[in-house]
């Protein structure tokens, strides 16, 4: 008497809400004791946690995969995927390109306006990699001021083109640091 059908708890891992634990069965929650509650919690704490440490997991993933400056995939995410595309590529009959592209005398950069300026730099050439890419490409920073880009399905000639183009875009682009507009190729 007075007992609903069904029991809800919440699903709550570090403090942060990821659903819900409905528990429906009118056979057994009419008849649940304190016993059967204390289990319900329990298995939803438990569930919580488990989907809590998921995501913990799936996040520390990715941060090992991308470049925390850029946004891009890193090297090391490279090196994973670049044997795929070969093997893809090799399987299809299909061209694959790689761009080893070079932000130029960045030192000098960092050296006249300091890192964060260089860093500044970086982000802005990550941005324009994003946005002038086909969704197809695979722009990665390889390390320091060197990135690379794998172009599926690309002639050696549309590589080199595309690579100019992004030259260009990147040189027509200043990048802002504390007033200062700072070109670079």
């Amino acid at each position: 008497p007075g007992k609903l059908p069904w029991l809800c708890m919440p699903l709550i891992a570090h403090g942060e809400p990821l659903g819900v634990l409905s528990v429906h069965g009118e056979s057994w929650l009419n008849d649940a004791d304190a016993r059967d509650q204390q289990i319900a919690t329990l298995t939803s704490q438990h569930l919580g946690l488990a989907l809590g440490n998921l995501r913990l997991r799936e996040s520390l993933r990715m941060q090992s995969l991308r470049d925390s400056l850029t946004g891009l995939y890193n090297r090391r995410f490279l090196e994973e995927s670049l044997e795929r595309e070969i093997a893809r590529a090799r399987r299809m009959g299909t061209p694959l390109a790689i761009a080893l592209l070079d932000i130029d005398f960045f030192k000098k950069l960092n050296d006249a306006y300091g890192h964060e300026a260089g860093d500044s730099v970086l982000r802005a050439f990550g941005a324009l990699l994003k946005d002038k890419l086909r969704q197809t490409d695979l722009p990665c920073r390889f390390g320091g001021e060197e990135f690379v880009v794998v172009m599926p399905t690309i002639q050696r000639d549309g590589a080199a083109q595309l690579a100019e183009r992004l030259r260009r875009a990147m040189e027509a682009t200043p990048v802002d640091f504390e007033g200062a507009l700072i070109t670079v190729t």
